[in-house]
């Protein structure tokens, strides 16, 4: 049975210096396998009218949270403004339609 998943893997002790090559060799193909065979799904934003650009600010706001309180407020008030206009503008423009 090892001999079989060496040979999967296309692992042989021949050209292998050392343990972490084929660690890395090991999860390459493993990661190529799951990327080919499963469905990967990327987070989507939850609402029609988030934007990314306020989910960049959302993500630097997370990242300021406990280093610098003064920046993270900034950051919240930003965040608050851009969502208040982005959803009118939504509103306004599935209105119309």
């Amino acid at each position: 049975m090892k001999r079989l998943r060496i040979h999967i893997f296309g692992i042989s002790d021949v050209g292998w210096p050392g343990i972490d090559q084929k660690w890395k060799k090991i999860k390459t193909e493993l990661m190529q396998a799951a990327a080919d065979k499963l469905n990967i799904i990327q987070k989507q934003k939850k609402q029609n009218w988030m934007t990314t650009e306020i989910l960049k600010v959302m993500e630097e706001r997370r990242r300021n949270k406990n280093w610098d309180h003064v920046k993270y407020k900034e950051l919240n008030r930003m965040i608050r403004k851009r969502i208040k206009e982005a959803k009118e503008e939504y509103m306004t423009e599935n209105v119309e339609r």
